[in-house]
């Protein structure tokens, strides 16, 4: 059989480490294209190790109905997902050999390593699988010569591992574009690749309409960079920001986001850029354009609004700790990129909570959702109108009203009444002696107020009362 050659050249190599074959699918109408994180990119062999998707040299391309590129095998080499040429592939001669992606994310079709022979991504008995959710792959191809490759380790492995896509960037998609006076734009979410904006870091691929790729980490290490060495250099980004470090582009060199007389910031309220970073080679890149410029640029972070609405009789908070929420009226939130909360009701004093609607999920209280979109959730508070006063015993009666809780007093029972403004007369006609006590909290356990009525008058028997205001 004819056996393809595998092995790219040196020059490849050396565009792959810089753009991870993300040349592709760069210019307007191609193909979108999708990439292998840069930490999640092993598939396992029982019989001959571990297969990196995400090499230093190579690479492998995602698109929606095909895989090309390389991957690298520690023991036995190149493994080469698609011959010569774009997918789909047919897979019926030694020239159009492939792996193809189905809308569902099945893959199949082969793939060809000098050292494996024939990988098949859809065995009978197995099948790779991308998932278009979580992009991660599961499933095991079959190697001719050395038998299963996992995508994905078992429940309780020792070592865990799989291969998974590049998260999308979240870069707005309305507010993606920056300047450079000497060079022109620069896309931080181009049709393919794209920045994504970490907690304390930068990585993915920039595209510069003449200068091609510009890339904010170096492949194999995860923010924050130590920009000390070759293979340690990216952007990071500090609780307030500000940005720091190096980006790399073959055509521009060097890319300093925090130069001296410039320095870039994203803020943390509204995720906007602004500020200036410095090309060793071309000067100035501009990330928002001045007050009455001409054309009108800038670049952003995707932002999700939650506005949160109170109903109801009553009154209450919403507050998640994690992110700082904290509302007791009707409010709107903004935040960047998709994110998961947990927001829990509490109800004002002498009020009850009444339920959520637009959550998730509701677990009490409690309200989970995820704003990867905007979202409006709202939130009910009700007065409590049956607890208002209660006659007290070791098993308490309560009543919506001091005029119901004392025509059902026994002599010598005490009566404890809510602190707070009744819009009643109270009429004592009973022949008891009976003791009404004003001020208490909604749980009748502190008395820091008092009880106001709008008039009192007793015709038999004898009243004490105590912390209560007649008005």
């Amino acid at each position: 059989m004819y056996i393809p050659t595998v092995v790219p050249p040196v020059i490849r190599f050396i565009r792959w480490l810089l753009f991870v074959t993300a040349l592709v699918g760069a210019g307007p109408g191609m193909i979108s294209a999708e990439y292998i994180s840069n930490r999640d990119k092993y598939a396992w062999s029982e019989s001959t190790g571990w297969t990196n998707f995400h090499s230093l040299y190579g690479g492998v391309t995602v698109y929606s109905n095909y895989l090309s590129g390389y991957a690298w095998h520690e023991n036995l080499g190149w493994i080469k997902l698609g011959a010569d040429g774009s997918g789909p592939y047919l897979n019926t001669t030694t020239t159009n050999w492939g792996v193809n992606r189905d809308v569902a994310g099945n893959l199949s079709g082969y793939a060809w390593s000098a050292g494996w022979g024939w990988i098949k991504f859809n065995p009978a008995t197995g099948g790779v699988t991308i998932d278009a959710a979580t992009k991660n792959f599961s499933g095991f191809a079959w190697a001719e010569n050395f038998g299963w490759i996992n995508f994905k380790n078992l429940p309780g492995a020792p070592v865990s591992y799989q291969v998974t896509l590049l998260t999308t960037s979240n870069i707005n998609t309305n507010a993606k574009m920056a300047w450079a006076e000497n060079a022109g734009w620069m896309n931080l979410r181009p049709l393919s690749g794209g920045v994504i904006i970490s907690a304390n870091y930068l990585s993915g691929y920039a595209w510069h309409e003449n200068l091609g790729w510009i890339k904010l980490g170096s492949a194999d290490a995860s923010g924050s960079y130590m920009n000390s060495t070759t293979t340690n250099w990216g952007v990071n980004r500090d609780l307030v920001g500000n940005l720091s470090g190096y980006a790399w582009s073959e055509e521009w060199g060097w890319i300093n986001f925090n130069p001296s007389g410039g320095g870039v910031n994203i803020d943390p309220e509204t995720g906007a850029f602004s500020g200036y970073a410095w090309a060793e080679n071309f000067g100035w890149i501009s990330f928002r354009s001045q007050s009455g410029a001409q054309v009108a640029y800038g670049v952003s972070l995707i932002t999700y609004t939650l506005n949160l609405v109170f109903s109801g009789t009553g009154s209450g908070s919403v507050s998640s700790t994690s992110l700082m929420v904290s509302c007791n009226t009707n409010c709107k939130k903004t935040f960047m990129d998709i994110t998961s909360l947990k927001l829990t009701a509490a109800a004002s004093q002498y009020s009850s909570f009444g339920g959520w609607q637009g959550c998730d999920t509701s677990n009490g209280a409690d309200c989970n959702l995820t704003l990867d979109q905007d979202r409006t959730t709202t939130v009910s508070f009700n007065k409590d109108t049956e607890h208002v006063a209660r006659i007290d015993g070791s098993t308490p009666a309560y009543f919506a009203t001091l005029q119901a809780a004392y025509d059902n007093a026994g002599s010598s029972n005490i009566i404890q009444v809510w602190g707070i403004d009744l819009v009643e007369t109270l009429t004592c006609g009973l022949s008891n002696i009976v003791t009404i006590s004003g001020g208490y909290d909604q749980q009748f356990q502190n008395r820091n107020g008092t009880t106001i009525i709008r008039g009192l008058t007793i015709s038999r028997g004898t009243v004490s009362v105590d912390r209560i205001v007649i008005r």
